[in-house]
């Protein structure tokens, strides 16, 4: 059990209450997973290595192959408001810039569909169910 959840038990259960150890699990923050991909010498990512990247993560998160993998597509051209690309984990600031990016949606057969967000510049995260916050449509698609 990890400091900060066994320092809430311990208040818990301290103030009367307690934590049962089916909850314990729920209150620990999912974790954002992610990468880089290595951008050409524009300084921006081609979409093939970006959607090759997410489709390995995607059967790795999955614990299956690549082969499971039914659908891998750009959902949209979007503009993230800030570093985080619009899915923050808690208790962490990021720098407030407009990046442009995508939101890009996997679907693997047997598991759940799996969202992720990434920048033009490479850089992508597998986000989480219900941590995903909304972008700002890009101007023009790409």
């Amino acid at each position: 059990m990890s400091m900060t959840l066994m320092t809430l038990s311990l208040w818990l259960v301290a103030a009367g209450g307690s934590v049962p150890a089916d909850n314990a699990e729920s209150l620990r923050p999912r974790r954002v997973v992610g990468g880089v991909v290595a951008p050409g010498p524009d300084g921006t990512v081609a979409i093939d290595a970006l959607l090759a990247a997410l489709k390995a993560d995607a059967a790795a998160h999955a614990g299956t192959d690549a082969a499971r993998i039914v659908s891998a597509r750009l959902v949209e051209d979007v503009l993230w408001s800030d570093a985080a690309l619009g899915c923050p984990q808690p208790g962490l600031s990021y720098t407030q810039a407009l990046v442009p990016g995508w939101r890009v949606h996997i679907e693997i057969t047997g598991a759940a569909p799996l969202v992720y967000h990434a920048s033009r510049r490479g850089q992508w995260l597998r986000c989480p169910a219900g941590r995903s916050g909304a972008p700002r449509p890009a101007a023009a698609p790409r």
